[in-house]
């Protein structure tokens, strides 16, 4: 059983601590809908 958090590195989010803060935010989401879930933030 595995929840994780994805974001990634682009324009928007041109330095390292946007992108781990996109990936927390979108980690939470997933765990916020259930387990066994991946959270994607989208730009």
């Amino acid at each position: 059983m595995i929840t994780t958090g994805v974001s990634a590195l682009n324009e928007e989010t041109a330095d390292l601590d946007t992108m781990v803060n996109q990936a927390d935010e979108a980690l939470l989401k997933a765990k916020r809908t259930g387990r066994n879930q991946i959270g994607i933030h989208r730009c």
